[in-house]
């Protein structure tokens, strides 16, 4: 994954001329469709709404519009979302953002449970994100971020395959595994295992390797509904998989979960039926190697253990994982000891506060990652890398009164409990509002 540039200033909506003309406000002509109702409200997904691309859900129908649907937005700190609608199975779909400036932009696409399908950080050898998919009918809200965390003004397309691109890459690969084209029925597969998998994982773990060099299908099929937990994992190549449904839609899509390693869950159980797993690298499959896919049964206390280890999810205070108490009004520095998990901060702010935190590692070889969550769990600003280094920034961001969690985790050493110690160095700082 490259590394963010970062900018120092936020882009001003005069720029808005700058952005190419494909992804200013299109003037697509919607086709008619069935007596649909307009929802003007936005995009559910999950706990998110997301205001349509266009006025209401038939203007965003990428199914019945010719030519590109585009916009331009301002990230803010946190990022923005945008929603669209899809009215036929089997849609494709061309979703990018290019940056006016300097801006690194992230694209992330959730359906309408609010489970990431894909996500994208730089297309090929750019620093803009693209993703190509086919979609089932429903509605979708896509997120847009910038890397390091600043607001930047961002042209966002939603484009069919035979619209011109929003930006051009002179390399294949779109990255953040959108390598894998749609499997579907037709195309050629190994087995992932014999007979159903649900009967094989409740044995134990199923696993196997495959070249990295390509695209590698997988079938299997699931005879009940079943929890479960799918890996590619290497310890020198970038992983990514794809997961398909019989169809060719895609189910759930990752890049770097575990590290540079894949990881899909599915704690709500995964229904029955026929899928397929693709699974390559993120420049494509350019590179030798071998990549280990397995499959193991989902269990719903270790998925919470791990998820509280790799930092993505808040532990209950008072529980078994181990969170330390902050002052801000005291703490200036603090060293963290990682050694392969994430180590979890938990503080008060009793007036709004603009808090800053940085994590200084990179020189001992850990990539530190941080996150901060609000008191109900929702994420409020993570960053990874910041300023063309492996170190770590969140803020300025302001904070309303309430309690917050921070994670602190080592990219390069994810959910590896008993791994290497490493010391990270925390900075905080904190400005209040003058009386």
């Amino acid at each position: 994954m490259s590394l963010s540039r970062l900018t120092g200033l936020t882009l001003s909506v005069a720029l808005a001329s700058a952005i190419p003309a494909a992804a200013q406000e299109t003037t697509a002509e919607t086709q008619p469709t069935e007596a649909a109702e307009a929802n003007t409200a936005g995009a559910e997904c999950g706990a998110d709404i997301a205001p349509w691309i266009r006025e209401s859900n038939v203007e965003s129908n990428i199914s019945q519009v010719e030519g590109p649907l585009g916009t331009m937005i301002s990230t803010g700190a946190t990022g923005r979302l945008v929603g669209f609608h899809v009215s036929e199975d089997g849609q494709f779909v061309r979703l990018e953002a290019e940056s006016v400036g300097s801006g690194d932009p992230v694209l992330t696409l959730l359906d309408g449970s609010g489970s990431v399908l894909a996500e994208n950080d730089d297309a090929g050898d750019t620093l803009s994100s693209r993703i190509e998919t086919t979609l089932a009918a429903g509605d979708y809200c896509l997120r847009v971020t910038n890397y390091d965390s600043n607001s930047v003004q961002m042209g966002i397309q939603i484009g069919h395959q035979d619209d011109p691109p929003l930006f051009e890459v002179s390399s294949t690969s779109t990255g953040g595994g959108s390598s894998s084209m749609a499997c579907t029925a037709d195309t050629e597969a190994r087995q992932l295992t014999e007979g159903a998998l649900d009967a094989a994982v409740a044995a134990g773990d199923v696993a196997l390797s495959v070249p990295a060099n390509g695209v590698n299908y997988l079938r299997f099929e699931l005879a009940e509904p079943t929890e479960l937990t799918l890996r590619a994992a290497s310890p020198s190549l970038d992983p990514t998989a794809t997961l398909f449904d019989a169809q060719g839609n895609i189910v759930a899509q990752n890049d770097d979960a575990d590290g540079t390693n894949s990881r899909m869950d599915f704690p709500s159980a995964l229904p029955a039926g026929i899928y397929c797993m693709g699974v390559s690298t993120y420049d494509g499959g350019t590179q030798e190697g071998e990549i280990r896919v397995s499959a193991s049964k989902l269990d719903l206390e270790s998925y919470l253990a791990g998820s509280y280890r790799r930092g993505e999810l808040v532990p209950p205070l008072g529980g078994s994982f181990p969170v330390r108490e902050l002052n801000l009004a005291e703490v200036k520095q603090e060293v963290a000891l990682l050694g392969g998990q994430a180590q979890w901060y938990s503080f008060e702010v009793a007036t709004p506060t603009v808090v800053i935190v940085e994590a200084f590692g990179s020189l001992l070889g850990v990539d530190p990652k941080l996150a901060l969550f609000s008191g109900n769990g929702q994420a409020v600003a993570d960053n990874d890398d910041y300023n063309n280094s492996n170190d770590a920034r969140l803020g300025p961001v302001l904070l309303a009164p309430g309690r917050y969690s921070m994670a602190l985790t080592d990219v390069n050493q994810t959910d590896q409990p008993g791994a290497a110690v490493r010391p990270v160095m925390l900075s905080f700082e904190r400005f209040l509002r003058a009386e």
